[in-house]
């Protein structure tokens, strides 16, 4: 139990600092969105968007470590039910 318990925590802590990472680095292009020289009506609403897809790094790629977990143990049943709920 002890090395499931190791694999899954680095599994969790390795989601959170990439999730946290992409989210610091979306977070600056979209407070400087203007640098891509986008339509004036994407300009609009292109920033908006991009910090909800940086928000939304850190829940997906936890996510994504427990999903991972949980497959490599064969417990494939409560992955496709999370997945499938959500």
């Amino acid at each position: 139990y002890r090395e499931c318990r190791r694999l899954l925590d680095t599994g969790l802590i390795l989601g959170l600092g990439w999730g946290v990472f992409i989210a610091i680095v979306f977070g600056f292009l979209a407070s400087h969105f203007q640098w891509f020289k986008p339509m004036p009506e994407v300009l609009a609403l292109g920033p908006a968007y991009a910090y909800i897809i940086a928000l939304s790094a850190i829940p997906m790629l936890l996510f994504t470590a427990l999903r991972q977990f949980t497959d490599g143990l064969s417990f494939t049943r409560v992955t496709m039910i999370i997945t499938i709920g959500g």
